[in-house]
């Protein structure tokens, strides 16, 4: 049986053959997926060095790395399974756009050097502060959203981590703006 108008045949379920790209792409979706979920796997692993400061079961340092950890091996798991299966999203017509790469993922990787060095020099507060600052003017958020987005995001993640989940803050080797807050 052929599907109008494109000259494929049809299994008895329906669903087309896969062809070439679909078969490529599901090969490229397998392999990404048993990376991530490699990568999952020993990010939750060392996970266990990060200090408890208390031996309570409640949210401490631990708690977001091995979330996050967790979801990266379903979406892992989600896309071996998808591959194995010979299978990609419906209307994949994936390419890859080299100005686009060149304009925001390798300004992007550059930025989180910059800001782990940042952070190790001067703290959470500033370091993030200006990496978010950098992120937005690189995806072009002008406006209030500039203003306003930074600062709420920098004190949010800095509740967040510090004062929810207990993540010890490291000192900063130059300056630390949270030291003139503590006194």
């Amino acid at each position: 049986m052929e599907e109008p108008g494109r000259g494929r045949k049809m299994s008895s379920l329906g669903s087309a053959r896969p062809d070439a790209k679909t078969r490529r792409t599901a090969r490229h979706d397998l392999i990404a997926g048993l990376v991530l979920i490699a990568l999952s796997l020993f990010l939750f692993s060392a996970s266990f060095d990060i200090p408890m400061e208390s031996d309570d079961d409640g949210i401490g340092p631990r708690f977001f790395p091995q979330s996050i950890c967790m979801l990266l091996a379903a979406l892992g798991l989600v896309m071996a399974l998808q591959g194995a299966r010979k299978k990609s999203a419906p209307g994949d017509n994936s390419i890859f756009y080299g100005e686009v790469f060149v304009a925001k993922v390798l300004p992007l990787a550059v930025l989180s050097f910059v800001y782990l060095w940042l952070f190790v020099q001067f703290g959470y507060l500033l370091s993030t502060l200006v990496a978010l600052y950098a992120a937005f003017l690189l995806f072009g958020v002008r406006g209030k959203g500039l203003v306003l987005m930074p600062p709420l995001m920098t004190v949010l993640f800095y509740y967040l981590f510090f004062g929810l989940m207990g993540v010890f803050e490291p000192p900063a080797e130059i300056f630390n703006l949270t030291d003139l807050f503590n006194g």
